[in-house]
């Protein structure tokens, strides 16, 4: 691990906690799972409060977005005034972010605070961590283009104005259960001009005159975005070009960078290419006990548990990606094959090194394997997973994305 990764895990430890233990089940006052989340976010909101000169946390952007994650998830609500100013700090500064981590926890906020005036910004970045993503499937720390301040600040006071006229009723932050439904766009255009300039405003057509494709939910790049699209090239999916491109990256990076992309996919961002090549990533470097490594390696190598759920993240995201496409299409046999992620043998292979992984943590033997005690004791030391707190994160993703509540027989 570097010195970043090693600082993030102190921002994971407060954070990523939140996040785990938000997913459980309603319980009664005194259950402790439900005082330490009370308990979690009332430091947080203590941390984040509008004060002068905030600067998101410890980790700017980065600390911002996974504490406005976690209590969001906790059940605060988005008029709170911790929550509110995170948001008004994401915003502020979205637009100038380049770095992966950053960039994929914006999205990944604004995504989760589900608020329609968003999704220019959620564009932007998405296309900015595709067009970081190297010819190999993955990602490094750096992302990609940055945009020159004039042009953040013409983008940001654009998009600001554009918000004011997408919401209506009462004001924006509100209780997430009473939130105000985003009224349809008139005032933009829903395609960018070819000649890329502004053009102007469209008719309202009746849904009868244009209805729906089936099962089409992407709505269109905002027409200031679509402008900066050009700057995108998606790498080669051929695979002698992919084998020959060994670069920079990690798994740890493009594990955040994946589900940004795949956040950003829900807000109109092109990504069928960038998630076919995260999924050749993966099915190419899968290791001989069947998980992942830090380090992009043909063929496997050394494995890790964290980049474990890295791998069975890309591979469940390019399945969602495969399902979506195949419903547009109406190809129901290729679709069956598609959503039967339980049948992929890379999947199984994956799920069950996580889970020895655990098993090993536990202190116990792998299955099927009987290891002797030597004077009482169980001779396999417990390697700390309980208390890595990005590896909780991971695997927490991994339980929800294939919708698990054991993995090799452990709850």
């Amino acid at each position: 691990m570097t010195e970043v990764h090693s600082k993030r895990h102190v921002l994971l430890a407060v954070t990523i906690p939140l996040l785990l233990l938000s997913a459980a089940q309603a319980a009664p006052e005194n259950d402790p799972v439900q005082n330490a989340i009370k308990k979690g976010a009332k430091y947080l909101q203590s941390v984040h409060r509008p004060m002068l000169g905030y600067s998101g946390g410890s980790h700017g952007m980065g600390s911002a977005t996974l504490a406005g994650l976690a209590l969001l998830e906790s059940g605060i609500p988005t008029n709170d005034l911790s929550i509110q100013n995170i948001t008004k700090y994401v915003r502020d500064n979205a637009l100038a972010q380049t770095r992966t981590y950053e960039v994929a926890l914006t999205i990944m906020y604004l995504d989760r605070l589900g608020q329609a005036a968003d999704r220019p910004i959620i564009q932007m970045l998405g296309l900015r961590l595709i067009g970081g993503q190297n010819r190999q499937g993955g990602w490094e720390y750096d992302c990609g283009y940055a945009l020159n301040p004039p042009d953040i600040a013409r983008l940001r006071t654009m998009f600001n104005k554009e918000a004011t006229l997408i919401l209506s009723g009462p004001k924006q932050d509100v209780p997430a259960k009473n939130q105000p439904k985003a009224l349809p766009r008139t005032d933009l255009p829903v395609e960018p001009s070819p000649s890329g300039k502004q053009p102007a405003a469209m008719p309202v057509k009746k849904e009868a005159d244009n209805p729906p494709k089936p099962d089409e939910n992407k709505a269109a790049l905002h027409p200031e975005v679509a402008r900066w699209a050009k700057l995108v090239n998606l790498p080669t999916t051929n695979e002698v070009d992919f084998r020959r491109n060994q670069g920079g990256d990690d798994n740890s990076n493009t594990q955040f960078a994946a589900l940004g992309v795949w956040c950003a996919r829900r807000h109109g961002v092109p990504t069928d290419k960038a998630l076919a090549l995260l999924a050749l990533r993966f099915r190419s470097s899968q290791g001989g006990d069947g998980g992942w490594g830090y380090k992009y390696q043909y063929g496997g190598g050394g494995t890790t548990p964290s980049m474990t759920c890295a791998g069975l993240i890309g591979l469940a995201i390019s399945h969602g990606s495969a399902i979506n496409v195949l419903r547009n299409q109406k190809d129901d046999a290729a679709l069956k094959r598609a959503m039967e992620a339980g049948e992929d043998e890379a999947i199984k292979k994956g799920l069950k090194c996580l889970g020895n992984y655990i098993t090993q943590a536990r202190g116990l033997p792998p299955e099927g394997v009987v290891i002797p005690a030597k004077n009482g004791v169980n001779r396999i030391k417990s390697d700390g997973l309980n208390i890595n707190h990005y590896f909780l994160w991971s695997l927490e993703r991994v339980a929800v994305i294939f919708g698990l509540e054991t993995i090799s027989k452990h709850d």
